[in-house]
């Protein structure tokens, strides 16, 4: 069994109109055949902080979501690990512009 490790990184978009929050960006997409363990998520305010909103998405709906807020220039580390099945994605919204984030997974096919 090959273990491949992946990092994604997003610098997240401001909301536009009324919208709560800013363009969705894809952080991790899982292949068919395959599942991965994420073990780092990382989020950095920017010059402004806000809100980011995360969830997993098995390609058709949103199965799981959650918010967290990040204070300006701050950075948010979280150890948890959780599993991408085949198929699933992990996503991300901001509620200002700037905001980064990166994820950390490895996989075993």
């Amino acid at each position: 069994m090959a273990t491949t490790f992946y990092t994604g990184n997003a610098t997240l978009t401001a909301p536009s109109g009324s919208d709560t929050y800013g363009v969705e960006a894809t952080l991790i997409t899982t292949p068919a055949g395959s599942s991965y363990m994420v073990y780092g998520l990382e989020v950095y305010g920017g010059d402004s902080g806000g809100a980011v909103k995360f969830s997993k998405n098995n390609g058709s709906s949103d199965v799981y979501s959650w918010v967290i807020s990040v204070a300006a220039n701050q950075t948010v580390y979280f150890d948890n690990k959780w599993s991408l099945p085949a198929g699933y994605s992990f996503k991300a919204q901001g509620s200002a512009a700037g905001i980064g984030i990166s994820v950390s997974a490895l996989s075993q096919e």
